[in-house]
């Protein structure tokens, strides 16, 4: 499994970074929405983890997913946010995203929910 991870907080992305590289066959990392699009241009991932607030005005992590599904259609979009609340978690659901996590997440968590959403969604995430 290929995974891009889009977070502006470089601590947050190293933790989940780091908990995630022994499991997955390739984790990306990136702070920049726009970056990070250009990344999934260049590469497919089955994964992409969108933090929802990444500190730019013109893209957030909602943005983002709109952007990316215009190229990356079949992937699974996972919302990651400090907002875990029940409107946020809904805001997230009509949005398109496939998952929602609150932080601070614990990576072999995260692991398992893709896993499940996989078994249940086999035309998504390759």
């Amino acid at each position: 499994m290929k995974i891009l991870y889009v977070e502006d907080n470089y601590a947050n992305r190293l933790v989940l970074e780091r908990g995630l590289e022994a499991h997955v066959a390739k984790i990306d990392t990136e702070e920049n929405g726009f970056k990070a699009f250009s990344m999934a241009e260049k590469e497919d991932y089955d994964v992409y983890i969108l933090d929802l607030n990444l500190g730019d005005p013109e893209i957030d992590g909602i943005s983002l997913l709109k952007k990316l599904k215009t190229i990356r259609p079949n992937a699974i979009y996972a919302a990651l946010t400090a907002f875990d609340d029940a409107e946020w978690r809904e805001r997230c659901e009509r949005s398109g995203f496939d998952l929602f996590f609150g932080k601070p997440i614990d990576a072999k968590e995260l692991l398992e929910a893709i896993k499940n959403y996989k078994k249940e969604n086999p035309a998504l995430g390759k």
